[in-house]
């Protein structure tokens, strides 16, 4: 089967502006939320700015071209922990994936951080153990984890 590379073209740019949308709006909702509510929840907006800032920096010190070309069973299960673990907004994992397709990244890595970013990090994963339990918190880290390494490996296959 033939896909048409323009059809393609055309799906990414739709969906890199769905994601900045729906990014913008869950941004300004938040904010809304977090300004009436400024006095009562100090602690946690400091666990989610510093969880943020994290993510930033660690996206910003491991460049793409870091990221090796030849796809390997390892480097797809250390891309799922990591895009697992980083704290980055929701529908902020399609610009990336967008931006690293642009940067020549293979795409099973592609695929890996689209099911894994946004979906689980850092910071939902201390509420979940703090106030639900340990175990069902890193049971979904795994989860998360896992639908990430099987489609870097079907991406792969393909």
């Amino acid at each position: 089967t033939l896909i048409n590379p323009m059809l393609v073209d055309e799906q990414i740019r739709g969906g890199v502006v769905q994601g900045i949308g729906a990014a913008l709006y869950e941004n300004v909702k938040a904010l809304s939320l977090a300004l009436y509510r400024f006095g009562h929840d100090r602690a946690k907006k400091a666990g989610m700015i510093l969880a943020a800032l994290l993510g930033a920096i660690v996206a910003e010190l491991i460049p793409s071209q870091a990221i090796p070309t030849h796809v390997s069973f390892l480097g797809i299960v250390l891309v799922a922990v990591a895009g697992a673990f980083l704290p980055v907004p929701m529908a902020f994992d399609v610009a990336a994936a967008f931006v690293l397709m642009t940067r020549g990244v293979p795409l099973p890595y592609v695929a890996t951080l689209l099911c894994t970013l946004g979906a689980f990090s850092v910071y939902p994963m201390l509420i979940v153990g703090r106030t639900m339990s340990w175990r069902t918190s890193a049971r979904v880290f795994a989860a998360v984890v896992t639908l990430g390494i099987l489609s870097g490996i079907a991406i792969t296959l393909v």
